[in-house]
């Protein structure tokens, strides 16, 4: 079953950029599967706050990939995402299923501090996608609202994520990834 916040796109033959925004109130229970998205190029998929405290929003990023082959460049935005989420707070339901993807040359994971599941994440995108040219791991929280209006940093209701991510989130990422990431990827901590 296609989630109805995404349903509408799929009947888009021809959609090759999604900036696709979702928040606690519109976040489905994932399904299996969605519809093919055959022509999708570039993906940013923004996950809210209320949204961003469970793991099924990273799946979501699976799924998507696997319905997406063309797909290029994939931007997973995590605007609200609270900095220390402690690694003993895994959750058993991160399990995606094995996936290949073949065009996906670039990745940001945008509003990362180092929690487990942007780590996790990271590390799947490594072991499944063949020819990734470069990751970018962005503790910037800033994002487009809408209207016009961006939310900066300075706006977040996570203050502390920047810091955070100075003092101890860039150091679990560089640990959690040190032989992960194959010679042919460009890992850019920001």
């Amino acid at each position: 079953m296609i989630p109805p916040s995404i349903s509408h796109f799929t009947g888009f033959a021809q959609l090759e950029y999604l900036n696709l925004r979702m928040t606690s109130g519109e976040m489905p229970r994932l399904p299996g599967n969605i519809a093919p998205l055959r022509k999708l190029k570039q993906l940013e998929l923004s996950v809210d706050e209320g949204a961003a405290l469970g793991c099924s929003n990273i799946l979501w990023v699976v799924l998507f990939l696997k319905a997406s082959p063309l797909l290029q460049k994939l931007t997973y935005r995590r605007p609200e995402s609270p900095p220390g989420f402690s690694e003993n707070e895994r959750s058993e339901r991160w399990q995606p299923e094995e996936f290949t993807h073949s065009q996906l040359k670039e990745v940001e994971i945008a509003g990362c501090v180092g929690n487990w599941f942007e780590v996790e994440l990271a590390i799947c995108m490594l072991q499944n996608v063949q020819g990734l040219e470069q990751m970018v791991l962005n503790p910037s929280q800033r994002y487009y609202y809408g209207g016009g209006s961006w939310i900066d940093d300075e706006q977040s209701t996570c203050l502390g994520a920047p810091r955070y991510w100075a003092e101890r989130g860039r150091e679990i990422v560089v640990e959690k990834l040190r032989d992960k990431v194959p010679g042919s990827v460009k890992l850019v901590l920001l």
